[in-house]
């Protein structure tokens, strides 16, 4: 890996890989991954971050619904792998 001023470059063939195995992974749960917020979050500030992740339940369409189901993976900007412990 190297650096562009602040920006750190990621080999390609890691991203690649990454995001297919993302991919892979939301498509076996038919899950999304979201940024939420407290409702009383306005222009003068952001309340209880959280990363959430949504499930798609299967419609008698064979389509793939929304739901209000989710679980808050991390409270706060980001997520790592020490926020997803048992």
């Amino acid at each position: 890996m190297g650096r562009m001023g602040h920006i750190r470059v990621v080999d390609a063939s890691l991203v690649q890989d990454f995001r297919k195995e993302l991919k892979e992974l939301l498509e076996k749960y038919h899950a999304s991954i979201s940024f939420g917020c407290s409702d009383s979050s306005d222009t003068y500030g952001i309340y209880d971050a959280r990363i959430d992740a949504s499930f798609r339940p299967l419609l008698p369409s064979g389509k793939r619904g929304w739901s209000d189901e989710y679980i808050q993976l991390t409270h706060g900007w980001s997520v790592d792998a020490y926020d997803l412990k048992d």
